[in-house]
């Protein structure tokens, strides 16, 4: 999988907070900018990248909210879920 590094740092950033079962989440994109202190204005530009490659996808909700979610075909990348 290419990469570019701040792609590499949310997606790790990601799965280090999906720490249910598998197809869920609670992870947002203001989450994963607080926890690696990449502005919200890139971490949405990360998303949409890693949304294009098929890494990722965004489920938005109500209130502005957005919740972000690894892709099934990627749960391998999880050290959890790829156990399952």
């Amino acid at each position: 999988m290419n990469l570019t590094p701040l792609e590499q740092i949310v997606l790790e950033s990601l799965i280090a907070n999906l720490y249910a079962e598998r197809y869920y989440s609670d992870v947002s994109p203001e989450q994963l900018s607080g926890d690696t202190a990449i502005p919200i204005t890139k971490i949405r530009g990360v998303l949409s990248s890693l949304i294009q490659k098929k890494i990722v996808h965004v489920e938005h909700r109500r209130n502005d909210c957005s919740i972000v979610y690894l892709r099934e075909e990627h749960f391998h990348l999880h050290p959890r879920w790829s156990q399952q």
